[in-house]
């Protein structure tokens, strides 16, 4: 029986190959972003003449962007050898669970009588 792991099929027969990194959910965006950012540059030490493409999710767009950013602001510059960024359902604007629960608070502190 086969069992196809998605994706990574795909773009194997294009003579690519996937590798999936996961986050620390209790550290920061920018932690992580970080973290990656130092992951990146030993793969890219490993494999100088390898592209480097990134397919991020949810938030992991928005650590993929404080990679980006902590890259351009070291003293190394920007990141060589880096090929495409596709970005899926980035929270840019935050998610709506967030979002009401600003108001909620918001609203809570402007109520003479709170619980």
């Amino acid at each position: 029986m086969y069992l196809s792991r998605g994706l990574s099929d795909y773009i194997e027969q294009w003579g690519s190959y996937s590798a999936y990194v996961r986050f620390n959910h209790g550290l920061h965006i920018s932690e992580n972003g970080r973290l990656l950012l130092e992951l990146l540059r030993e793969l890219r030490s490993q494999l100088p003449n390898v592209k480097l493409h990134f397919l991020s999710y949810s938030i992991g767009c928005l650590i993929t962007r404080s990679m980006m950013f902590q890259a351009k602001e070291s003293s190394e510059g920007s990141l060589k050898g880096l090929g495409k960024i596709v970005n899926i359902a980035s929270p840019d604007m935050g998610s709506y669970l967030e979002k009401l629960g600003f108001w909620v608070g918001f609203l809570m502190e402007k109520t003479p009588i709170t619980a």
